[in-house]
């Protein structure tokens, strides 16, 4: 039995660092504000990309091996590896969802795999034949939910719907823009009962209606429980 704590920092990634400041864009598709090239830091140059090291890792693995012999002939081997990795970046080559909060990507890293196992065998044979077989399995790796579009004007199109973030903090407007955009897109895929709550919060946010929107968070969890329980399924099924 083998524990392993890994934890790193400066962890690479790109970030758009003349992105448009928080607050400040509006895309010309979001019904809720006035469209606006937002402000950028470095004035209107474009989008400037630059390598950086601020990343976070943290990984725990227990790893499990066995090795059995039964008589002359028979000899089985194998390991378990159980593994929790979390980050906020997935290689030198990925983009963080919002460019002046890296934190807020810190999640199951893409990579990881909760739950390894492999067993393998060498059985002698009569004439001299030898027999391995072997068995490998795992569990499905982490998945994301993202818009597919582009809510800050950095260019880059992976950012995810945030809710609870935004009805906690009272923005219905953004409660609103999010569920615009994630209501199309739940329905595209056939998440019909999904994208209609989407289209109630879309009605709250713009309504004011806190109490409404409290209420609809409540359902709005049930079903993406329920849509990520289905997509869980249809990953282990694949």
């Amino acid at each position: 039995m083998t524990y392993i704590n890994s934890h790193g920092v400066h962890q690479l990634l790109t970030n758009n660092i003349n992105a448009p400041l928080p607050g400040t864009y509006c895309a010309s598709t979001d019904p809720t504000c006035t469209p606006s090239p937002g402000v950028r830091p470095y004035g209107n140059i474009g989008d400037v990309y630059q390598y950086q090291s601020v990343g976070i890792y943290n990984e725990n693995q227990i790893i499990a091996n066995f090795n059995v012999r039964a008589g002359a002939r028979l000899n089985l081997f194998g390991f378990y590896t159980l593994s929790y990795a979390n980050g906020d970046t997935g290689g030198v080559n990925s983009f963080p969802m919002n460019p002046y909060n890296i934190r807020e990507d810190y999640g199951p890293s893409a990579f990881a795999v909760r739950n390894r196992f492999f067993v393998g065998g060498s059985f002698g044979a009569p004439y001299g034949l030898q027999i391995s077989p072997f068995l490998v399995a795992a569990s499905g790796q982490p998945y994301n939910i993202t818009l597919g579009q582009d809510l800050n004007g950095d260019s880059i199109y992976n950012d995810r719907p945030a809710f609870a973030a935004a009805a906690a903090t009272g923005d219905l407007r953004l409660v609103g823009t999010l569920a615009h955009k994630l209501k199309s897109s739940s329905r595209s895929v056939g998440a019909l009962a999904l994208g209609d709550l989407c289209a109630g919060l879309e009605n709250a946010g713009k309504g004011g209606g806190t109490a409404t929107i409290a209420q609809e968070m409540q359902e709005f969890k049930a079903a993406m429980a329920a849509v990520g329980e289905e997509i869980r399924e249809l990953l282990a099924g694949g």
